[in-house]
Protein backbone atom coordinates (compact mmCIF):
# COMPACT_ATOMS: atom_id res chain seq x y z
CA UNK A 1 0.00 0.00 0.00
CA UNK A 2 1.64 3.71 -0.51
CA UNK A 3 2.09 5.88 1.06
CA UNK A 4 -0.59 7.93 -0.52
CA UNK A 5 -3.43 5.46 0.35
CA UNK A 6 -2.26 5.17 3.77
CA UNK A 7 -3.29 8.85 3.90
CA UNK A 8 -6.73 7.94 3.10
CA UNK A 9 -6.15 9.83 0.05
CA UNK A 10 -6.27 9.03 -3.86
CA UNK A 11 -2.58 8.88 -5.60
CA UNK A 12 -1.92 10.97 -7.74
CA UNK A 13 0.87 10.68 -10.61
CA UNK A 14 4.08 12.25 -10.02
CA UNK A 15 5.23 15.06 -12.15
CA UNK A 16 7.87 14.37 -14.90
CA UNK A 17 11.24 16.37 -13.90
CA UNK A 18 10.79 18.67 -16.40
CA UNK A 19 7.52 19.33 -15.01
CA UNK A 20 9.36 20.10 -11.77
CA UNK A 21 12.49 21.85 -13.67
CA UNK A 22 9.37 24.62 -15.54
CA UNK A 23 7.52 24.51 -11.95
CA UNK A 24 10.85 25.19 -10.35
CA UNK A 25 11.99 27.77 -12.59
CA UNK A 26 8.91 30.19 -12.67
CA UNK A 27 8.34 29.55 -8.16
CA UNK A 28 11.85 31.26 -8.79
CA UNK A 29 11.28 34.08 -11.29
CA UNK A 30 8.23 34.53 -8.90
CA UNK A 31 9.92 34.38 -5.71
CA UNK A 32 12.52 37.66 -7.21
CA UNK A 33 8.81 38.55 -8.40
CA UNK A 34 7.17 39.01 -5.28
CA UNK A 35 10.17 40.21 -2.98
CA UNK A 36 10.87 43.37 -5.95
CA UNK A 37 7.20 44.53 -5.31
CA UNK A 38 7.77 43.96 -1.49
CA UNK A 39 10.92 46.27 -1.94
CA UNK A 40 9.14 48.75 -3.87
CA UNK A 41 5.95 48.76 -1.59
CA UNK A 42 8.73 49.12 1.93
CA UNK A 43 10.81 52.10 0.02
CA UNK A 44 7.54 53.65 -1.65
CA UNK A 45 5.71 53.66 1.85
CA UNK A 46 8.59 54.66 3.66
CA UNK A 47 9.55 57.75 1.54
CA UNK A 48 6.29 58.84 0.52
CA UNK A 49 3.77 57.03 2.23
CA UNK A 50 0.93 55.21 0.02
CA UNK A 51 0.87 57.15 -2.96
CA UNK A 52 3.05 57.45 -6.10
CA UNK A 53 2.22 53.69 -6.98
CA UNK A 54 2.05 52.24 -3.89
CA UNK A 55 -1.38 50.46 -4.15
CA UNK A 56 -0.48 49.10 -7.22
CA UNK A 57 3.19 47.29 -6.34
CA UNK A 58 1.21 46.06 -3.02
CA UNK A 59 -1.56 44.21 -5.74
CA UNK A 60 1.29 43.27 -7.77
CA UNK A 61 2.49 41.30 -4.85
CA UNK A 62 -0.51 40.12 -3.91
CA UNK A 63 -0.99 38.70 -7.52
CA UNK A 64 2.04 36.96 -7.32
CA UNK A 65 1.71 35.09 -4.01
CA UNK A 66 -1.50 33.95 -5.48
CA UNK A 67 -0.05 32.61 -8.15
CA UNK A 68 3.10 31.13 -6.54
CA UNK A 69 0.95 29.26 -3.20
CA UNK A 70 -1.71 27.89 -6.78
CA UNK A 71 1.45 26.58 -9.01
CA UNK A 72 2.90 24.74 -5.66
CA UNK A 73 -0.28 22.79 -4.89
CA UNK A 74 -0.34 21.67 -8.75
CA UNK A 75 3.37 21.01 -8.73
CA UNK A 76 2.28 18.75 -5.36
CA UNK A 77 -0.25 17.54 -7.15
CA UNK A 78 -2.68 17.44 -3.96
CA UNK A 79 -4.70 20.37 -1.82
CA UNK A 80 -2.00 19.76 0.33
CA UNK A 81 1.12 18.66 0.83
CA UNK A 82 2.03 16.56 3.30
CA UNK A 83 5.94 16.80 2.77
CA UNK A 84 7.86 17.03 6.20
CA UNK A 85 9.70 19.83 6.92
CA UNK A 86 13.30 19.19 6.25
CA UNK A 87 16.86 20.47 4.19
CA UNK A 88 14.99 21.75 1.29
CA UNK A 89 13.14 24.27 3.46
CA UNK A 90 15.70 25.95 5.18
CA UNK A 91 17.57 25.92 1.71
CA UNK A 92 14.68 27.81 0.47
CA UNK A 93 14.37 30.18 3.47
CA UNK A 94 18.10 30.74 3.63
CA UNK A 95 18.11 31.68 -0.09
CA UNK A 96 15.11 33.86 0.20
CA UNK A 97 16.26 36.11 3.03
CA UNK A 98 19.79 36.55 1.16
CA UNK A 99 17.57 37.65 -1.76
CA UNK A 100 15.71 40.18 0.24
CA UNK A 101 18.42 41.40 1.71
CA UNK A 102 20.31 41.15 -1.50
CA UNK A 103 17.39 43.68 -3.26
CA UNK A 104 18.05 46.26 -0.54
CA UNK A 105 21.84 46.49 -0.33
CA UNK A 106 21.74 46.36 -4.26
CA UNK A 107 19.07 48.62 -4.78
CA UNK A 108 18.64 50.65 -2.18
CA UNK A 109 20.15 53.74 -0.98
CA UNK A 110 23.98 53.75 -0.01
CA UNK A 111 23.10 55.87 2.85
CA UNK A 112 20.66 52.55 4.31
CA UNK A 113 23.31 50.52 3.97
CA UNK A 114 24.30 49.38 7.43
CA UNK A 115 24.01 45.79 8.69
CA UNK A 116 21.25 46.02 11.16
CA UNK A 117 19.02 47.85 8.43
CA UNK A 118 20.06 45.30 5.95
CA UNK A 119 19.16 42.48 8.61
CA UNK A 120 15.80 44.00 10.13
CA UNK A 121 14.22 44.57 6.36
CA UNK A 122 14.97 40.74 5.06
CA UNK A 123 13.40 39.48 8.11
CA UNK A 124 10.50 41.47 6.67
CA UNK A 125 10.16 39.40 3.98
CA UNK A 126 10.16 36.11 5.98
CA UNK A 127 5.92 36.59 6.20
CA UNK A 128 5.78 36.14 2.94
CA UNK A 129 7.88 33.47 2.08
CA UNK A 130 5.42 31.66 5.02
CA UNK A 131 2.34 32.70 3.60
CA UNK A 132 3.23 30.37 0.61
CA UNK A 133 4.73 27.05 1.90
CA UNK A 134 2.62 27.57 4.79
CA UNK A 135 0.60 25.50 2.63
CA UNK A 136 3.17 22.75 1.91
CA UNK A 137 3.74 22.16 5.47
CA UNK A 138 1.57 19.42 7.38
CA UNK A 139 0.81 21.34 10.47
CA UNK A 140 -2.18 22.08 12.02
CA UNK A 141 -3.86 25.65 10.99
CA UNK A 142 -2.98 27.16 14.80
CA UNK A 143 0.72 26.32 14.41
CA UNK A 144 0.69 28.23 10.74
CA UNK A 145 -1.26 31.01 11.61
CA UNK A 146 0.77 31.29 15.31
CA UNK A 147 3.85 31.51 12.77
CA UNK A 148 2.57 34.02 10.70
CA UNK A 149 1.54 36.07 13.34
CA UNK A 150 5.06 35.91 14.92
CA UNK A 151 6.53 36.92 11.04
CA UNK A 152 4.29 39.66 11.06
CA UNK A 153 5.55 40.69 14.78
CA UNK A 154 8.93 41.03 13.45
CA UNK A 155 7.91 42.57 10.06
CA UNK A 156 5.96 45.44 12.08
CA UNK A 157 9.48 45.92 14.71
CA UNK A 158 10.88 47.01 11.61
CA UNK A 159 8.37 49.77 10.94
CA UNK A 160 8.49 50.60 14.01
CA UNK A 161 12.31 51.18 14.49
CA UNK A 162 12.93 53.08 11.56
CA UNK A 163 11.23 56.48 10.10
CA UNK A 164 11.55 57.53 6.53
CA UNK A 165 13.93 60.61 6.29
CA UNK A 166 13.45 61.80 2.71
CA UNK A 167 14.90 60.19 -0.57
CA UNK A 168 18.63 60.37 -2.51
CA UNK A 169 19.13 61.58 -5.42
CA UNK A 170 18.03 58.40 -7.01
CA UNK A 171 14.76 58.78 -5.03
CA UNK A 172 15.45 55.73 -3.37
CA UNK A 173 14.27 56.32 1.02
CA UNK A 174 16.71 57.47 3.66
CA UNK A 175 16.07 55.82 6.86
CA UNK A 176 16.48 56.75 10.68
CA UNK A 177 16.31 55.15 13.93
CA UNK A 178 12.74 56.41 14.88
CA UNK A 179 14.37 57.98 18.85
CA UNK A 180 16.75 59.74 16.28
CA UNK A 181 15.87 63.89 16.05
CA UNK A 182 13.99 64.75 13.10
CA UNK A 183 15.40 66.76 10.36
CA UNK A 184 12.57 69.57 10.59
CA UNK A 185 12.92 69.18 14.96
CA UNK A 186 15.23 72.75 14.74
CA UNK A 187 14.81 73.03 18.89
CA UNK A 188 17.02 69.73 19.27
CA UNK A 189 19.91 70.79 16.69
CA UNK A 190 20.01 74.69 16.92
CA UNK A 191 23.03 76.42 16.00
CA UNK A 192 25.12 78.63 17.58
CA UNK A 193 24.03 81.89 18.37
CA UNK A 194 20.61 81.05 18.41
CA UNK A 195 18.87 84.40 19.15
CA UNK A 196 16.66 86.10 16.61
CA UNK A 197 17.72 89.29 16.94
CA UNK A 198 20.39 91.40 15.60
CA UNK A 199 23.87 90.95 16.45
CA UNK A 200 26.42 93.96 15.43
CA UNK A 201 29.58 92.64 13.76
CA UNK A 202 32.71 94.97 14.89
CA UNK A 203 34.65 94.04 11.77
CA UNK A 204 34.75 95.88 8.61
CA UNK A 205 33.43 94.49 5.56
CA UNK A 206 36.04 95.95 3.25
CA UNK A 207 38.84 93.51 4.11
CA UNK A 208 37.10 90.67 3.02
CA UNK A 209 37.57 90.87 -1.29
CA UNK A 210 36.40 87.93 -2.51
CA UNK A 211 32.76 87.11 -2.94
CA UNK A 212 30.83 84.07 -4.18
CA UNK A 213 27.24 86.74 -3.62
CA UNK A 214 24.53 84.52 -4.78
CA UNK A 215 23.92 81.05 -6.51
CA UNK A 216 26.53 79.77 -8.72
CA UNK A 217 28.71 82.68 -8.20
CA UNK A 218 28.87 86.18 -9.23
CA UNK A 219 28.31 85.17 -12.89
CA UNK A 220 25.74 82.25 -12.09
CA UNK A 221 28.14 79.94 -13.88
CA UNK A 222 29.32 78.07 -11.47
CA UNK A 223 32.75 79.48 -11.43
CA UNK A 224 35.04 80.97 -8.28
CA UNK A 225 37.61 83.45 -10.07
CA UNK A 226 40.94 84.19 -9.40
CA UNK A 227 40.57 81.08 -6.83
CA UNK A 228 44.20 79.11 -6.97
CA UNK A 229 43.81 75.86 -5.04
CA UNK A 230 46.73 73.67 -4.42
CA UNK A 231 46.68 70.38 -6.39
CA UNK A 232 47.89 68.05 -4.07
CA UNK A 233 45.84 67.28 -1.16
CA UNK A 234 47.99 64.16 0.21
CA UNK A 235 48.47 64.10 3.67
CA UNK A 236 46.42 67.48 4.56
CA UNK A 237 43.99 67.22 7.29
CA UNK A 238 40.93 68.99 6.84
CA UNK A 239 39.29 70.38 9.83
CA UNK A 240 35.91 72.59 9.71
CA UNK A 241 37.00 76.09 10.88
CA UNK A 242 33.08 76.18 11.92
CA UNK A 243 30.63 73.94 11.36
CA UNK A 244 26.94 73.60 13.24
CA UNK A 245 23.06 72.81 12.70
CA UNK A 246 21.03 74.81 10.53
CA UNK A 247 16.91 74.63 9.83
CA UNK A 248 15.80 71.94 6.33
CA UNK A 249 16.24 73.57 3.40
CA UNK A 250 18.15 72.98 -0.11
CA UNK A 251 19.16 76.76 -0.57
CA UNK A 252 22.97 77.57 -1.20
CA UNK A 253 25.28 79.59 1.07
CA UNK A 254 25.62 83.29 -0.55
CA UNK A 255 29.07 84.54 1.04
CA UNK A 256 29.55 88.37 1.09
CA UNK A 257 32.27 90.35 3.03
CA UNK A 258 32.06 89.14 6.34
CA UNK A 259 28.77 87.60 6.25
CA UNK A 260 26.98 83.98 5.08
CA UNK A 261 23.25 84.19 3.93
CA UNK A 262 21.14 81.35 3.48
CA UNK A 263 17.38 79.83 3.62
CA UNK A 264 15.89 77.34 6.55
CA UNK A 265 13.46 76.08 7.37
CA UNK A 266 12.68 76.29 11.11
CA UNK A 267 9.17 75.29 12.53
CA UNK A 268 7.00 76.64 10.88
CA UNK A 269 9.06 79.80 9.52
CA UNK A 270 10.36 80.29 6.80
CA UNK A 271 13.90 82.23 7.43
CA UNK A 272 16.45 84.25 6.31
CA UNK A 273 19.68 83.67 8.08
CA UNK A 274 22.72 85.41 8.15
CA UNK A 275 26.15 83.96 10.02
CA UNK A 276 29.19 85.65 10.44
CA UNK A 277 31.86 84.09 8.09
CA UNK A 278 34.77 83.72 10.70
CA UNK A 279 33.07 81.51 13.15
CA UNK A 280 29.68 80.62 11.93
CA UNK A 281 27.71 82.61 14.50
CA UNK A 282 24.20 83.93 13.69
CA UNK A 283 24.05 87.49 13.34
CA UNK A 284 19.88 88.08 12.35
CA UNK A 285 17.40 85.85 11.02
CA UNK A 286 14.56 87.22 9.49
CA UNK A 287 11.27 85.15 9.67
CA UNK A 288 7.79 84.64 7.62
CA UNK A 289 5.36 82.22 9.03
CA UNK A 290 5.35 79.97 5.92
CA UNK A 291 6.40 76.01 5.38
CA UNK A 292 6.72 74.16 2.02
CA UNK A 293 6.48 71.05 2.62
CA UNK A 294 6.96 67.76 0.35
CA UNK A 295 7.47 64.11 1.14
CA UNK A 296 10.57 62.64 0.53
CA UNK A 297 12.70 65.07 -1.20
CA UNK A 298 12.43 67.20 2.00
CA UNK A 299 10.73 70.66 3.21
CA UNK A 300 11.89 74.22 3.47
CA UNK A 301 13.22 77.10 0.99
CA UNK A 302 15.02 76.10 -1.95
CA UNK A 303 16.41 79.03 -3.48
CA UNK A 304 19.68 80.90 -2.48
CA UNK A 305 19.90 84.21 -1.46
CA UNK A 306 21.16 87.02 -3.55
CA UNK A 307 23.57 90.29 -2.35
CA UNK A 308 23.84 93.47 -4.00
CA UNK A 309 25.06 96.74 -2.22
CA UNK A 310 23.45 96.34 1.41
CA UNK A 311 20.40 94.47 0.27
CA UNK A 312 19.41 90.57 0.22
CA UNK A 313 16.83 89.58 -2.13
CA UNK A 314 15.30 85.92 -1.41
CA UNK A 315 12.41 83.64 -2.87
CA UNK A 316 10.68 81.45 -0.19
CA UNK A 317 9.25 77.76 -1.42
CA UNK A 318 6.04 79.36 -1.08
CA UNK A 319 6.83 82.21 -3.41
CA UNK A 320 7.43 85.19 -0.83
CA UNK A 321 10.34 87.59 -2.14
CA UNK A 322 11.90 89.08 0.36
CA UNK A 323 14.28 92.14 0.06
CA UNK A 324 16.32 93.21 3.48
CA UNK A 325 18.81 95.12 4.98
CA UNK A 326 22.19 93.22 4.84
CA UNK A 327 23.10 94.66 8.05
CA UNK A 328 20.60 93.93 10.42
CA UNK A 329 18.16 91.52 8.40
CA UNK A 330 15.36 94.23 8.36
CA UNK A 331 12.44 93.46 5.76
CA UNK A 332 12.42 96.76 3.68
CA UNK A 333 9.37 95.13 1.48
CA UNK A 334 8.14 91.49 0.15
CA UNK A 335 6.14 90.67 -2.44
CA UNK A 336 3.77 87.14 -2.87
CA UNK A 337 4.88 85.94 -6.25
CA UNK A 338 2.35 83.75 -6.65
CA UNK A 339 -0.99 86.03 -5.60
CA UNK A 340 0.96 88.83 -7.99
CA UNK A 341 1.04 87.09 -11.24
CA UNK A 342 -1.73 84.15 -10.75
CA UNK A 343 0.55 81.15 -10.93
CA UNK A 344 0.85 77.84 -9.07
CA UNK A 345 4.26 76.92 -7.74
CA UNK A 346 5.11 73.34 -8.96
CA UNK A 347 5.21 70.16 -6.84
CA UNK A 348 8.39 70.67 -5.39
CA UNK A 349 7.94 74.40 -4.80
CA UNK A 350 9.44 77.75 -5.96
CA UNK A 351 13.01 77.43 -6.68
CA UNK A 352 14.51 80.62 -8.27
CA UNK A 353 17.19 82.65 -7.21
CA UNK A 354 16.50 86.38 -7.65
CA UNK A 355 18.60 87.89 -10.54
CA UNK A 356 19.55 91.76 -9.67
CA UNK A 357 19.79 93.72 -12.98
CA UNK A 358 20.52 97.16 -12.32
CA UNK A 359 16.90 98.62 -10.43
CA UNK A 360 15.22 95.22 -10.73
CA UNK A 361 14.98 91.92 -9.24
CA UNK A 362 14.29 89.24 -11.69
CA UNK A 363 12.65 85.92 -10.74
CA UNK A 364 11.00 83.24 -12.79
CA UNK A 365 6.92 82.72 -11.10
CA UNK A 366 5.72 80.81 -13.90
CA UNK A 367 2.77 82.80 -14.48
CA UNK A 368 1.04 81.61 -17.67
CA UNK A 369 -1.07 85.01 -18.63
CA UNK A 370 2.11 86.99 -19.72
CA UNK A 371 3.65 86.89 -16.20
CA UNK A 372 6.42 83.90 -16.40
CA UNK A 373 9.43 85.78 -15.72
CA UNK A 374 8.53 89.19 -13.82
CA UNK A 375 10.99 92.23 -12.55
CA UNK A 376 10.26 93.79 -9.33
CA UNK A 377 11.74 96.95 -8.38
CA UNK A 378 14.50 96.76 -5.79
CA UNK A 379 13.34 99.51 -3.96
CA UNK A 380 9.60 99.40 -3.88
CA UNK A 381 8.97 96.09 -5.07
CA UNK A 382 6.55 97.19 -7.67
CA UNK A 383 6.15 95.02 -10.85
CA UNK A 384 7.85 97.03 -13.33
CA UNK A 385 7.32 93.90 -16.33
CA UNK A 386 6.22 90.92 -16.69
CA UNK A 387 6.53 88.68 -19.90
CA UNK A 388 6.16 85.16 -21.08
CA UNK A 389 3.47 82.11 -20.30
CA UNK A 390 5.74 78.87 -19.60
CA UNK A 391 5.00 77.83 -16.52
CA UNK A 392 7.95 77.83 -13.39
CA UNK A 393 10.59 74.70 -13.88
CA UNK A 394 13.42 74.61 -11.31
CA UNK A 395 16.14 76.30 -12.40
CA UNK A 396 16.85 80.83 -11.83
CA UNK A 397 17.31 83.19 -14.43
CA UNK A 398 20.69 83.68 -16.02
CA UNK A 399 22.10 87.12 -17.61
CA UNK A 400 23.85 85.77 -21.02
CA UNK A 401 25.04 87.92 -24.10
CA UNK A 402 24.00 86.10 -26.76
CA UNK A 403 25.06 87.46 -30.25
CA UNK A 404 25.64 90.57 -28.69
CA UNK A 405 22.60 91.21 -27.19
CA UNK A 406 22.37 91.20 -23.39
CA UNK A 407 19.41 88.31 -22.30
CA UNK A 408 18.00 86.27 -19.43
CA UNK A 409 17.78 82.70 -20.40
CA UNK A 410 15.20 80.45 -18.06
CA UNK A 411 14.75 76.80 -18.44
CA UNK A 412 10.96 76.43 -18.18
CA UNK A 413 9.64 72.51 -17.74
CA UNK A 414 9.71 72.59 -21.59
CA UNK A 415 11.32 75.00 -22.85
CA UNK A 416 14.40 77.19 -23.60
CA UNK A 417 13.33 80.71 -23.19
CA UNK A 418 15.38 83.84 -23.74
CA UNK A 419 13.94 87.49 -22.40
CA UNK A 420 15.50 90.52 -23.32
CA UNK A 421 17.10 92.03 -20.35
CA UNK A 422 15.82 95.65 -19.87
CA UNK A 423 12.60 95.11 -20.96
CA UNK A 424 11.51 91.56 -20.55
CA UNK A 425 10.15 90.55 -24.20
CA UNK A 426 10.46 87.37 -25.40
CA UNK A 427 13.47 86.99 -27.95
CA UNK A 428 13.42 83.54 -28.35
CA UNK A 429 12.39 80.24 -27.16
CA UNK A 430 13.61 76.64 -28.04
CA UNK A 431 11.30 73.05 -26.92
CA UNK A 432 13.32 71.39 -24.25
CA UNK A 433 11.51 69.00 -22.57
CA UNK A 434 11.87 65.55 -20.99
CA UNK A 435 9.80 62.23 -19.74
CA UNK A 436 8.37 64.36 -17.13
CA UNK A 437 8.91 67.75 -17.72
CA UNK A 438 11.58 68.32 -15.18
CA UNK A 439 14.07 70.98 -15.78
CA UNK A 440 17.01 71.43 -12.66
CA UNK A 441 19.85 72.65 -14.26
CA UNK A 442 21.29 75.63 -15.07
CA UNK A 443 21.92 76.53 -18.68
CA UNK A 444 25.62 77.77 -20.09
CA UNK A 445 26.68 80.41 -22.49
CA UNK A 446 29.49 78.93 -25.15
CA UNK A 447 30.99 81.55 -27.14
CA UNK A 448 29.92 83.94 -28.67
CA UNK A 449 25.80 83.32 -29.60
CA UNK A 450 25.87 79.57 -28.58
CA UNK A 451 24.42 77.98 -25.18
CA UNK A 452 24.39 74.78 -23.76
CA UNK A 453 21.72 73.05 -21.61
CA UNK A 454 21.44 69.60 -19.76
CA UNK A 455 18.98 67.50 -18.38
CA UNK A 456 17.61 64.20 -17.13
CA UNK A 457 14.97 61.67 -17.47
CA UNK A 458 15.68 60.62 -20.68
CA UNK A 459 16.92 64.14 -22.76
CA UNK A 460 20.88 64.15 -21.95
CA UNK A 461 22.32 67.64 -23.64
CA UNK A 462 22.15 70.24 -26.55
CA UNK A 463 24.07 72.59 -28.23
CA UNK A 464 21.97 76.14 -29.18
CA UNK A 465 22.94 78.73 -31.69
CA UNK A 466 21.56 81.85 -31.61
CA UNK A 467 20.76 84.40 -33.77
CA UNK A 468 19.08 87.16 -34.99
CA UNK A 469 17.73 88.27 -38.64
CA UNK A 470 17.53 91.17 -40.65
CA UNK A 471 14.01 91.70 -39.71
CA UNK A 472 15.00 91.97 -35.87
CA UNK A 473 13.78 88.58 -35.48
CA UNK A 474 15.42 86.08 -33.30
CA UNK A 475 15.80 82.73 -34.20
CA UNK A 476 17.83 79.41 -32.43
CA UNK A 477 19.26 76.52 -34.12
CA UNK A 478 19.97 73.06 -32.52
CA UNK A 479 23.45 72.54 -33.39
CA UNK A 480 23.76 68.97 -31.68
CA UNK A 481 21.75 66.94 -29.30
CA UNK A 482 23.25 63.50 -27.24
CA UNK A 483 22.01 61.43 -24.57
CA UNK A 484 25.59 62.35 -22.69
CA UNK A 485 25.33 64.15 -19.35
CA UNK A 486 21.87 63.75 -18.32
CA UNK A 487 22.56 66.14 -15.40
CA UNK A 488 19.63 65.75 -12.64
CA UNK A 489 20.28 68.76 -10.47
CA UNK A 490 23.48 69.51 -10.75
CA UNK A 491 24.64 71.87 -13.42
CA UNK A 492 27.75 71.85 -15.71
CA UNK A 493 30.69 74.18 -16.08
CA UNK A 494 32.60 75.34 -18.89
CA UNK A 495 36.15 75.02 -19.97
CA UNK A 496 38.36 75.39 -22.84
CA UNK A 497 35.35 73.69 -25.49
CA UNK A 498 34.46 70.72 -22.58
CA UNK A 499 31.57 70.26 -20.45
CA UNK A 500 32.11 69.18 -16.92
CA UNK A 501 28.92 67.84 -14.93
CA UNK A 502 27.18 64.84 -12.95
CA UNK A 503 25.54 62.62 -15.80
CA UNK A 504 23.35 60.30 -13.23
CA UNK A 505 25.70 60.85 -10.42
CA UNK A 506 28.87 60.26 -12.39
CA UNK A 507 31.23 62.43 -13.45
CA UNK A 508 31.69 63.11 -17.12
CA UNK A 509 33.21 65.20 -19.84
CA UNK A 510 32.15 65.67 -23.03
CA UNK A 511 33.33 68.21 -25.84
CA UNK A 512 31.31 71.05 -26.87
CA UNK A 513 32.22 70.07 -30.28
CA UNK A 514 29.70 67.76 -30.83
CA UNK A 515 28.56 66.53 -27.42
CA UNK A 516 30.67 63.19 -27.28
CA UNK A 517 32.44 61.68 -24.31
CA UNK A 518 35.57 62.58 -23.22
CA UNK A 519 35.13 60.08 -20.27
CA UNK A 520 33.46 59.13 -17.37
CA UNK A 521 34.57 58.14 -14.03
CA UNK A 522 34.08 58.66 -10.20
CA UNK A 523 30.95 58.36 -8.71
CA UNK A 524 30.03 61.41 -6.37
CA UNK A 525 26.13 60.94 -6.47
CA UNK A 526 23.87 63.97 -7.14
CA UNK A 527 25.77 66.28 -5.70
CA UNK A 528 26.69 69.80 -7.00
CA UNK A 529 30.26 71.06 -8.59
CA UNK A 530 32.23 74.27 -9.23
CA UNK A 531 35.16 75.51 -11.28
CA UNK A 532 38.22 77.34 -9.43
CA UNK A 533 40.78 77.55 -12.54
CA UNK A 534 40.99 73.92 -13.84
CA UNK A 535 40.04 72.32 -10.84
CA UNK A 536 36.65 70.84 -9.89
CA UNK A 537 35.43 71.18 -6.36
CA UNK A 538 32.95 68.51 -6.00
CA UNK A 539 30.46 68.28 -3.12
CA UNK A 540 29.46 64.56 -3.54
CA UNK A 541 25.65 63.49 -2.12
CA UNK A 542 27.49 61.80 0.88
CA UNK A 543 28.93 64.89 2.07
CA UNK A 544 32.50 64.41 0.88
CA UNK A 545 34.52 67.17 -0.98
CA UNK A 546 36.56 66.42 -3.87
CA UNK A 547 39.02 67.69 -5.83
CA UNK A 548 39.12 66.57 -9.83
CA UNK A 549 41.36 68.16 -12.58
CA UNK A 550 39.29 70.05 -15.13
CA UNK A 551 41.34 67.88 -17.82
CA UNK A 552 39.76 66.48 -21.11
CA UNK A 553 41.99 63.71 -21.33
CA UNK A 554 41.65 62.03 -18.45
CA UNK A 555 40.08 61.68 -14.88
CA UNK A 556 42.21 62.55 -12.42
CA UNK A 557 40.82 62.89 -8.82
CA UNK A 558 43.49 65.03 -6.30
CA UNK A 559 42.37 64.42 -2.86
CA UNK A 560 38.64 64.02 -0.92
CA UNK A 561 37.68 65.05 2.92
CA UNK A 562 34.27 63.91 4.24
CA UNK A 563 32.70 67.88 4.64
CA UNK A 564 29.58 67.04 6.14
CA UNK A 565 27.35 64.00 6.65
CA UNK A 566 23.97 62.66 5.14
CA UNK A 567 22.30 63.80 2.04
CA UNK A 568 23.88 66.94 0.31
CA UNK A 569 22.08 68.61 -2.76
CA UNK A 570 23.30 71.83 -1.66
CA UNK A 571 25.42 74.10 -3.74
CA UNK A 572 28.84 74.96 -2.12
CA UNK A 573 30.36 78.53 -2.45
CA UNK A 574 34.44 79.00 -2.61
CA UNK A 575 35.89 82.39 -1.64
CA UNK A 576 38.77 83.33 -0.84
CA UNK A 577 39.96 79.77 -0.42
CA UNK A 578 37.20 79.34 2.06
CA UNK A 579 34.72 76.56 0.91
CA UNK A 580 31.58 76.59 2.59
CA UNK A 581 29.28 73.76 2.52
CA UNK A 582 25.38 72.72 3.63
CA UNK A 583 22.61 70.23 3.51
CA UNK A 584 19.34 69.89 5.08
CA UNK A 585 21.27 69.61 8.51
CA UNK A 586 24.03 71.09 9.32
CA UNK A 587 26.46 73.70 7.46
CA UNK A 588 30.45 74.43 7.35
CA UNK A 589 33.57 76.49 6.75
CA UNK A 590 36.36 74.67 5.72
CA UNK A 591 39.86 76.89 4.70
CA UNK A 592 41.43 74.86 1.65
CA UNK A 593 45.61 74.78 0.79
CA UNK A 594 45.96 77.45 -1.46
CA UNK A 595 48.79 77.08 -4.72
CA UNK A 596 52.19 77.59 -2.89
CA UNK A 597 50.55 76.73 0.95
Amino acid sequence: MTGDERQGEPAFDKPSTWTHVAGGATLALGSVGVLYSWFLVVTIGLAFGPRFGFWARLAAMVVGLAVMIALSIWLSRRPTSVARPGPWLLAIAAGWTLAGAAFWYALGSPFTRSVPIVALYAATTWWLLWVWLMFLVPWRPAARIGVLAVLLVIAGAFFGSVRGDGVDGNALPLLAWRFAPAKDDWSARRGPGGASGFVELAESEDEITRDYPRFRGADGLGTAHGEKLARDWSGRVFKPRWRHAVGQAWSALAVAGRRVFTQEQRGGDECVVCYARATGRQLWVHRDRARYEMPGTGDGPRATPTVDGGHVFALGATGILNCLDRRTGEGLWNVDILKDTGATAPIHGMVSSPLVLGGVVVVCAGGTNDASLVAYDRTTGRRVWAAGSDTAGYTSPLLVELAGVPQIVIVTPRNLVAHDAKSGEVLWSAPFENDTNTNCSQPCPVGENRLFASANYGTGCTLLEASQGDGGAWNARQLWSNRTMQTKFASAVIRGGQAYGLDNGILECISLADGRRRWKQGRYGHGQLLLADDLLVISAEDGRVALVAANPEEFLELGSFEALQGRTWNYPALAGGELFVRNDREAACYELPREGD
